[in-house]
């Protein structure tokens, strides 16, 4: 009776953690290589980086728009919809938006000529003119890839007059909007809201924090003057016409309102945000995070490292492979 060789079971896929360990530990020093690699490339990073401070105040809503008159043009908005009048949006929804729109925004820049320091890259203080786009990355990009994968710019009007060389308007909001320079946020519970500016002078930052709060609430108290002045001049002539009582004295309920808005716009200077904790001047840096990339470099370092020691030790595995002597035989 012939001799079947028995089958040979391939144990390659089982993990063995006890090999898996000493992979590990005989490729130690590849591991501790390559994190040092790693952390030699973060720590050339965070020491040449330039710190960034955040600088932010925290004010709160004092259009009236959470309180008493809001509450009473809610309740009156189903109502003043039957005599064909819109009511205006959530006054704090309007302030942030308002506070990050494209206008806003290079008003503000321009009034308080902000941008050569904005744009401080494109601007030769010894010159004091704007520098002519020239580098490697403007060449390979601006004048190679970006025309034939996304077309050539077109010229468009500017809201302002541009120097020569002068980025535009549209290019510097694109550049605050990537560097994260203009940040607004609404806390739902309490309703406050965080403006705050991100900026490589602590002392620039805070004074720019301010004199966004001020402009805004010179903006939004000018625009609800004129929108409620708007709304008396709609409201008022519609009393002249026939309607039901319950909408007639909806409207009359709304000029009172509306008269109530304008006089208070007129008298308070910090009508629409109302200034709780003021701007200042950051001690620590808001970015980047020095000791957490740091951390982060090591734990990548040794992940790296190890994944190596692992691929390093399954190839050394597959290539010494033992055969059985009975199939050696066999094969003779």
């Amino acid at each position: 009776m012939q001799h079947q060789p028995e089958p040979l079971v391939n144990n390659d896929d089982e993990i063995d953690l006890r090999e898996l360990w000493q992979h590990l530990m005989d490729s130690k020093q590849l591991i501790a290589a390559i994190t040092a690699v790693c952390f030699v490339l973060a720590f050339g990073y965070v020491v040449t980086a330039t710190s960034w401070y955040k600088a932010e105040a925290t004010l709160m809503d004092n259009s009236g728009g959470g309180g008493k008159a809001g509450g009473a043009l809610a309740g009156l908005g189903g109502l003043a919809s039957l005599a064909g009048v819109s009511m205006p949006a959530s006054p704090v929804e309007a302030v942030i938006a308002t506070a990050t729109s494209d206008a806003f925004l290079i008003e503000f820049i321009r009034k308080h000529e902000l941008k050569k320091v904005l744009m401080k890259g494109a601007w030769d203080e010894e010159s004091q003119q704007w520098r002519k786009p020239s580098g490697l990355v403007y060449t390979l990009w601006g004048q190679g890839l970006r025309p034939i994968l996304m077309g050539e710019r077109p010229k468009v009007d500017s809201p302002y007059p541009l120097a020569e060389n002068e980025p535009t308007w549209q290019k510097t909001i694109e550049e605050i909007e990537k560097k994260g320079i203009f940040n607004i946020s609404q806390d739902k519970k309490s309703n406050m809201i965080t403006m705050s500016i991100t900026w490589t002078d602590p002392n620039q930052a805070a004074q720019w924090v301010a004199l966004w709060v001020n402009d805004l609430n010179d903006l939004i108290r000018e625009r609800t003057i004129a929108e409620s002045q708007s709304m008396l001049d709609n409201l008022i002539p519609k009393l002249d016409q026939p309607m039901p009582a319950e909408v007639r004295t909806s409207i009359i309920g709304m000029i009172d309102e509306q008269t109530k808005t304008i006089n208070a716009a007129m008298v308070k200077k910090d009508y629409a945000l109302k200034m709780i904790d003021p701007p200042l001047a950051p001690e620590t840096v808001a970015k980047p995070k020095r000791v957490l990339i740091l951390a982060v470099a090591i734990v990548l370092g040794l992940m790296i490292g190890a994944m190596v020691a692992i691929i390093r030790g399954s190839n050394r595995k597959s290539s010494t492979i033992v055969v059985p002597e009975g199939l050696q035989r066999e094969r003779v």
